[in-house]
């Protein structure tokens, strides 16, 4: 389990996508609170209307035209330049009081969001994950970013 200064984190996929997800957030709070638990419970930005945390998310690109046809949305990886710069805007949401980020990177392989090693890219997007995140805590992390696979 995740916690943060003790306290355990629960992510919330999709609130938006709830017919019902004010009341069901308040109840899960409600419950846990009775059982002496206080969750850091985070979620997308329609959360933010319940008082729950907005946590910026991060993706490498995106594209499941391969799957679902030439006529959907696609974002473009860019060698790592879309990914970079979805870090840059997300940090400024960053800091000791909110110190999260989330990676979307849902390793599906069809969806062209992983950050996973992979023939196309090698270990490109796991170097720049270690560099942006090193970026963050202050420090400085070396990349693999042009490592390529053989």
């Amino acid at each position: 389990m995740v916690r943060i200064d003790r306290r355990p984190l629960v992510v919330v996929y999709l609130v938006r996508d709830m017919v019902i997800a004010g009341p069901t957030l308040d109840r899960v709070r409600e419950r846990l609170a009775r059982r002496g638990i206080e969750p850091w419970l985070v979620a997308d930005a329609a959360a933010r209307t319940r008082g729950l945390r907005l946590v910026p998310g991060v993706m490498p690109g995106y594209d499941d035209t391969p799957l679902r046809g030439a006529d959907r949305v696609t974002i473009n990886r860019r060698r790592g330049d879309f990914y970079r710069e979805s870090w840059r805007v997300a940090s400024r949401f960053i800091s000791s009081g909110q110190p999260l980020l989330l990676v979307t990177s849902f390793n599906e392989w069809h969806d062209g969001t992983e950050i996973e090693p992979y023939t196309e890219f090698g270990e490109r997007f796991l170097g720049i994950t270690r560099e942006l995140v090193g970026q963050l805590r202050g420090g400085s992390a070396s990349s693999t970013q042009d490592r390529q696979p053989p």
